[in-house]
């Protein structure tokens, strides 16, 4: 199988060229791309800038992608909005996507579990609580991020409402309400080599 190396390179500056980043502008945006590869049953993050020799890719590679947004200022910045592209070359993540459609899916009572404990800490008279939606749950876009609607994305054919594939995703978007005086937000998604 032929290793890419420059197709990485140009989607990594196409990549940080092409992530918007909406909002204020004493904000601070960074992309980092990594090369997920497993070692002793492990994920291993290899950084795709990894000096004088950035890793190999190939198709079928798993590619992750790390947005962080830090805000600059002492005070704190609303209504930002973090997009990123599917880069050319490679498609959504099938299995990275599938989680986020599970966790959505479920009924509230099938959620994980959290424990809610009185003020003395002890687990007595405790309750469990089902996790809520996460508050960073990306939107996606199957249309050059024209539009975007929250996991799993349909569509319109034939008056039939079918599920995209995550091939056929283009974009992913995060909204932030409030990023904190000084603080930073990170998000993630993953691709594959195609």
């Amino acid at each position: 199988m032929r290793k890419l190396t420059g197709i990485i390179l140009i989607i990594m500056v196409g990549i940080t060229f092409l992530f918007n980043f909406v909002g204020a502008e004493p904000v601070d945006v960074k992309l980092k791309g990594f090369l997920v590869e497993e070692s002793d049953g492990e994920e291993v993050l290899k950084p795709l800038e990894a000096g004088d020799e950035p890793p190999k890719v190939a198709p079928g590679d798993t590619l992750e992608y790390l947005l962080v947004a830090r805000n600059k200022t002492d005070q704190s910045i609303g209504g930002l909005s973090l997009k990123g592209p599917v880069p050319e070359s490679t498609e959504l993540n099938a299995n990275w996507y599938r989680k986020i459609v599970g966790f959505v899916e479920r009924k509230e009572e099938e959620r994980p579990v959290f424990m809610v404990l009185k003020e003395d800490k002890t687990a007595e008279d405790s309750r469990e609580v089902p996790m809520k939606l996460p508050g960073r749950l990306p939107k996606f876009s199957i249309n050059g991020g024209e539009s975007y609607s929250y996991p799993p994305v349909k569509y319109e054919e034939d008056e039939e409402m079918i599920e995209a594939e995550p091939s056929e995703l283009t974009h992913v978007l995060w909204e932030v309400s409030q990023l904190p005086a000084n603080g930073e937000v990170q998000v993630r998604y993953r691709v594959t080599v195609q």
